[in-house]
């Protein structure tokens, strides 16, 4: 009989363990499936939303309580996100703020499951997460690097942006950049077209392929514990140091 309740316990156990957000969601409109993909690791919980082929939009947040929230950003912005599970049901909610370019905005979504989580693969390894596409989940998310340079009454500022997805691809592009002085000003603007491609992380090593298919080391990496800073040093001398966003 002990033998019998300690199997009971340790499956209710895992049961309360499991993470209700794990998993794939589809959503069907007229305008083509939405599928959702989430993983949570600890309090972190990251995925993507497939629009209907055209799109991907990264999710990057925490658990709070029975829910999450977080960013979600795309190669055109970022704003943020809810979600939420009520039985087979994930309602999302993405949402932006009124800035440059665009409007506030709140757009409700309920997804219903398609697939739990991944189970375990033989030898009780986990099976690889929607999120860990790239090798290292815990890049995923939009990184901004920013730089300020003040010289006798002038000032130079600069930012670029980095966004890395549980899919694998990543967006890169050079932000606004401006100078001033007394009695002077200079808007850079934005820095262009920017770089796609896919992305890989192996023993702290960065690689990235571009649009020739060509893989290329970046450089070594690393990441402060609560995941809010990266380093990367990269091969060509290089040292920047990325904040999450």
């Amino acid at each position: 009989m002990r033998l019998l309740l300690l199997c009971v316990l340790s499956l209710l156990a895992g049961s309360v363990a499991a993470a209700p957000l794990d998993g794939t969601w589809q959503l069907d409109t007229a305008q083509g499936t939405f599928t959702a993909r989430l993983v949570t690791q600890g309090r972190a919980v990251i995925g993507t939303i497939d629009v209907a082929g055209r799109s991907t939009i990264s999710l990057t947040g925490t658990l709070q309580g029975d829910a999450a929230a977080g960013l979600a950003s795309t190669d055109e912005g970022v704003g943020r996100f809810e979600a939420r599970v009520q039985g087979d049901a994930l309602e999302l909610v993405l949402s932006q703020e009124d800035g440059p370019n665009q409007r506030a905005a709140r757009l409700p979504l309920s997804f219903r499951r398609v697939q739990a989580a991944a189970p375990p693969v033989p030898g009780g390894k986990p099976a690889p997460a929607a999120g860990d596409a790239g090798g290292d989940a815990r890049l995923v998310g939009t990184w901004e690097w920013q730089e300020v340079i003040s010289s006798g009454g002038a000032s130079f500022a600069q930012s670029e942006w980095l966004v890395i997805r549980a899919d694998g691809t990543f967006a890169w592009n050079k932000g606004a950049a401006a100078a001033g002085g007394a009695g002077w000003s200079y808007d850079g603007g934005s820095g262009g077209d920017g770089m796609r491609g896919r992305w890989r992380a192996r023993g702290g090593v960065l690689f990235a392929q571009g649009a020739d298919g060509a893989w290329m080391r970046v450089g070594t990496y690393g990441m402060t514990d609560d995941g809010a800073a990266m380093r990367i040093s990269y091969d060509g001398g290089d040292r920047r140091i990325w904040q999450r966003r």
